[in-house]
Order: C-alpha cells, then sequence, then structure tokens
C-alpha cells in the first residue's frame, strides 16, 4: 500500500464492548421517541413510507462521503503526506465505522491506518480529524442560517457554535499560548515526550486552519452536507410530508446536526434524533410521521455510514496483509 518500513503493528479491529454500549443507547432513544408516537401509528407510518425513494438517498449520503474524502485529501497533501488518492480513499471510508463516537472524534482511527501505510506520526495527522469535524461544524451552522433557522429559538445555539469555533481558531493560531503550555510541560520531566507530541500536533493544526485552508475546506463541506439534507427533504417526501420544503428541510437537519455535534454524545444519539422530531412536530408534522421520518434518516446517514466504514476496514486490513507478504517476500529474495 505504500513504501514503508516493515511494521509489528496489529491491524485495527472494533472496539466491540464500546459498540454494544452505544447500540443499547440507541436502542433506548429510538425506543423512547417511538413510545411517544404511539406504536401502531408509527408502525403505520412506516408502512405508508414509498421505500423506492431510499436509493436515491443512500446515493446522496455516498455522495456526502465522496466530497468530504476531498478534504481529507487535501489536508494530508497540505501537511505532505504521500498516499495515494486510492489508499487515501479506503482509509477516510474505514474511518466512517467510527461515526458513533462523541463529535466523531473516534475516526483518529484514520490517522492510526495512515500510520500504518505512510509511518506518519499521529501527532502530525490526528490534528486533521479535528480538522475535518471543525469545518463540518461551520459548514451546518451556515446551512442552518440558509434553512431559516437562525431567527428562531436557534439564534442561542447558533451564536454558541460560532463562539466556540472562533474560540478554538483563535487558540490554536496563537504562538504565545502555545509557548506558554508547551514551556511549561517540557519542565515537567514525564510530561517532556508529550510536550513534544503536543507541539507537533499543534504545528499541523495551526497550518490547517490557517485562512485559505480554513475557508477553502469548509466550502468544500458545505455542498457535502447539503447532499444529506436533501436526502432528509427526500424521506419527508416519501413519508408523505409535503409541507415542509427543501429550505426549512435543510434547516432541520442541519440544526440538528449542529446540536447533536455540540453535545458531544456519541454519533450525536439522543441530541440529534430529539431535535429533528421535535422541529418537525412544532413544524405542523404530526409525531408518527415525525418519528418515521427521523429513524429512517438516521438509518440513512449515521448508521449507513457505519456500515460502510466497516466494510472498508475490512478492505484495508485485507489490503494492508496482502501488502505485508508481498514485503516479506521481497525481503527473503534479497536475502537469499
Amino acid at each position: 500500500m505504500g513504501k514503508t518500513e516493515k511494521t509489528d503493528e496489529k491491524t485495527p479491529g472494533f472496539k466491540t464492548t464500546r459498540l454494544i454500549w452505544v447500540l443499547l443507547l440507541a436502542v433506548l432513544v429510538y425506543a423512547g421517541l417511538s413510545i411517544t408516537a404511539d406504536w401502531a401509528d408509527l408502525s403505520e407510518a412506516l408502512s405508508a413510507i414509498q421505500w423506492e425513494y431510499l436509493p436515491v438517498i443512500l446515493l446522496l449520503a455516498s455522495t456526502n462521503y465522496l466530497i468530504r474524502f476531498t478534504k481529507w485529501h487535501y489536508y494530508t497533501r497540505h501537511l505532505g503526506f504521500h498516499v495515494t488518492a486510492r489508499n487515501n480513499l479506503i482509509i477516510f471510508l474505514a474511518g466512517l465505522v467510527m461515526s458513533v463516537t462523541p463529535g466523531k472524534m473516534g475516526e483518529v482511527l484514520k490517522s492510526y491506518l495512515l500510520k500504518l501505510v505512510d509511518r506518519t506520526p499521529m501527532s502530525r495527522s490526528a490534528p486533521v480529524v479535528f480538522a475535518e469535524r471543525l469545518t463540518d461544524l461551520i459548514a451546518l451552522m451556515i446551512l442552518a442560517v440558509i434553512g431559516g433557522y437562525a431567527l428562531s429559538g436557534a439564534r442561542a445555539t447558533l451564536a454558541a457554535g460560532a463562539v466556540l469555533v472562533s474560540s478554538i481558531v483563535a487558540v490554536i493560531s496563537s504562538k504565545r499560548l502555545h509557548s506558554v503550555v508547551l514551556d511549561r510541560l517540557a519542565r515537567i520531566g514525564r510530561l517532556r515526550t508529550v510536550a513534544n507530541k503536543a507541539e507537533t500536533s499543534l504545528e499541523s493544526a495551526k497550518s490547517l486552519v490557517e485562512p485559505r485552508p480554513l475557508l477553502l475546506t469548509s466550502a468544500v463541506s458545505i455542498p457535502a452536507w447539503f447532499c444529506e439534507c436533501l436526502g432528509f427533504w427526500l424521506i419527508l417526501k416519501a413519508a408523505g410530508v409535503t409541507d415542509i420544503g427543501i429550505g426549512q428541510a435543510t434547516g432541520i437537519y442541519a440544526l440538528a446536526a449542529v446540536i447533536g455535534a455540540l453535545s458531544m454524545l456519541p454519533g450525536g444519539l439522543g441530541a440529534t434524533e430529539i431535535t429533528i422530531t421535535g422541529l418537525l412536530t412544532a413544524s405542523g408534522v404530526p409525531k408518527a410521521q415525525a418519528v418515521a421520518s427521523m429513524l429512517v434518516i438516521r438509518a440513512a446517514t449515521l448508521w449507513y455510514a457505519v456500515v460502510v466504514g466497516a466494510i472498508f476496514l475490512a478492505v484495508f486490513r485485507l489490503r494492508l496483509s496482502q501488502w505485508r507478504q508481498t514485503e516479506q517476500q521481497v525481503e527473503g529474495g534479497e536475502h537469499a
């Protein structure tokens, strides 16, 4: 998969126990919302959905991933990593398996996979995952504003998100603050190694939040997330909800995603679902249709991402195994 020294590191796998806890949380959230909608009404609403829309919705979700991949590939190139586009795509898609981690930050798995391929230190590549989440948040807030939620009760949430993003960029860009913190860490013998790694990570992060890459990747993120907003609108149509236009659907989905991200819950579970359902019912959608639409969009986005990630993580492990076997054969031939 790339030119690298032989490594004894194990190929990655699932944290089964953690995944089970996330699934239990999801079951509790979905069961709770289903009960509030009345089982009979919800069953009727689900059976009335026009499922022929589903392939298009999944295609839109897949387009979201492919557009966001261009951002990941740009970032890795920007930092000077040398990975082929094909291998980088496999790494990116494999990282989707961690979509059900708090703030999706578990996608730092991609940094680990990148290390196996390119010997890239995780301290240099991990900030890429952070920058991805930051620009995703910026894009979703912009879409929420476009959808009309800047003038509603969501103003406080969007303002909090804007302050958070601005503060993060300011802190990462401050050399003086970095120097003070890192100098103090370096004076503590046991933390000297941590300080060195933190300095490397901060250098990478600072490069990624400079105006040009920040604006460019945020702009790329907008059409990526609009694809999922469009998918949500199609789900509403499939469920028979005709009173909500594409603009309002975009605002609802984007705002729910922002709240889910700010909640730092695994995959935004609970916060995103409750927000989608609440905003739909507040817009006049019957509770059963609102819950049914929420269940389908989460299945077609969050859980679809996990499935795609699991498939490509398996692909990565297979390719890595083949690559190591080839490397061993080459080394064996050199020593013959």
